[in-house]
């Protein structure tokens, strides 16, 4: 196999199994392997999905014993991937993303054929909203503003019910449709005045869809390391990426589509509970990345 997709799931079978049939539904799919990791989810979906593709051959569905987050569970799809078909190409994505694109991997070997890239971000299009979510920004965050980040959001968790009452009230003042301008407003601020149709070379790509090429893997036993276990991953790896020559580059040749946060949301549906889970791995990621740029300047 040339190629090797990765999906994480997480609950959400019929998400999960949208995304991989996108992935069937491709030119040369029969050359692309698909692992679908499910990260125990524990409602028997994960089985669900070994039943539904367990006639077609280049579809395994791995079914872990525990949940211990993103970044292992796309390790060890990802170790799989490498033992059985040392592919070329490693396409990690979310599973609430599909792929539009019929000819999405001819056009990643074209794009790599030009730019010979490490890491390649492609236009990923949240569907609900028309929002090019690529790239999130120029350069991985500075242990400055890791640390900034970090203090705000142990603030928050601190404050976590007088915080979700604020956010109720909001929403039912400005209205659900209003509040999703306004945040679609702050995260173009965050991001920064990129044109989603130029290319981009070096910066921060999102981690909903990733491609990974032989150069980043010759040079990595893992994908993501150290290990988070949600959030931050983005920023290690363009950090990895930059302190070792390694291009990431966000093209609009390829697009994905997102639906967002779909597992999240059907595990955390509860607006206190969703908060708290985001707020405590941002809090843990950030520590984790914050002690890695640590230890980088402790080395230089």
């Amino acid at each position: 196999m040339r190629y090797a997709f990765i999906i994480l799931h997480y609950k959400a079978f019929e998400i999960t199994a949208a995304c991989v049939d996108s992935i069937l539904a491709l030119e040369n799919s029969d050359q692309a392997a698909v692992i679908v990791v499910d990260n125990a989810s524990g409602n028997g979906s994960g089985e669900a999905l070994l039943e539904k593709y367990k006639a077609v051959a280049n579809v395994k569905v791995l079914l872990r014993d525990s949940n211990d987050g993103y970044s292992r569970a796309n390790n060890e799809g990802y170790a799989l991937a490498r033992k059985l078909y040392d592919p070329d190409f490693v396409i990690v994505a979310n599973n609430d993303v599909e792929f539009p694109q019929k000819d999405f991997l001819a056009r990643i070997e074209r794009i790599y054929a030009e730019h010979d890239y490490a890491v390649l971000g492609p236009d990923t299009l949240k569907t609900a909203t028309g929002e090019h979510q690529n790239p999130v920004r120029r350069q991985p965050m500075s242990l400055e503003r890791i640390e900034a980040e970090l203090e705000k959001d142990s603030k928050k968790l601190k404050n976590l019910t007088a915080l979700c009452l604020a956010k109720q009230v909001k929403n039912a003042i400005i209205g659900e449709k209003l509040n999703e301008v306004i945040k679609q407003y702050v995260h173009r601020k965050s991001r920064g005045d990129f044109d989603p149709a130029e290319v981009y070379e070096n910066v921060c790509i999102f981690g909903a869809c990733q491609i990974f090429s032989r150069n980043y893997m010759n040079l990595r036993e893992k994908l993501y390391y150290p290990e988070t276990f949600f959030y931050y991953e983005e920023d290690i790896m363009a950090r990895y990426c930059l302190d070792h020559g390694l291009k990431v580059m966000y093209h609009p040749g390829v697009q994905v589509y997102h639906l967002e946060s779909a597992s999240t949301a059907v595990a955390h549906s509860k607006l206190k509970q969703n908060m708290k889970f985001k707020l405590e791995n941002k809090v843990a990621g950030g520590s984790v990345y914050r002690d890695m740029l640590k230890s980088l300047k402790d080395e230089g």
